[in-house]
């Protein structure tokens, strides 16, 4: 599951390698954007006010073909924006805590859950039974208890 190419990931990544240039995202109000592979490693490359989720531990530092995917918002399923279960890493550069869930959280069960305190990051999801789990990100409306 966790190196299962999204469309959109597979576009945008021929795109860079046809000579297209640099990708920039263009976030919408609630929706997730992605991407593209080649240009996601350590954390500088997390912006200012966007949580970042990373295909592999450390930043994909070491694997240049990891994908990173910027959020500003709760996410209820990674899965629609090609994340669903493949982050390993996470850099929470938002004044707001993020909340990591391994399954959607209601208000009766919120499951394994990780609060990413603001500007703050993960290097190793693993050590929290989270790496390659997590399947939403809330900000206010489930946090972890």
């Amino acid at each position: 599951m966790r190196h299962l190419a999204t469309t959109a990931a597979g576009i945008m990544s021929a795109l860079l390698m046809a000579g297209a240039g640099a990708v920039t995202p263009a976030f919408a109000a609630d929706a997730p954007s992605v991407r593209a592979t080649g240009s996601g490693q350590g954390i500088d490359d997390c912006p200012r006010n966007y949580y970042c989720l990373y295909d592999y531990r450390g930043f994909n530092i070491r694997h240049p073909e990891g994908q990173i995917w910027f959020f500003k918002n709760s996410v209820n399923d990674l899965g629609t924006a090609g994340a669903g279960d493949r982050a390993s890493s996470v850099v929470n550069n938002l004044d707001v805590p993020i909340y990591l869930h391994r399954h959607f959280p209601t208000w009766a069960d919120s499951g394994t859950c990780l609060e990413v305190r603001p500007h703050t990051y993960v290097y190793d999801l693993g050590l929290y039974t989270l790496d390659n789990e997590v399947s939403s990100v809330t900000l206010d409306e489930y946090p972890c208890y």
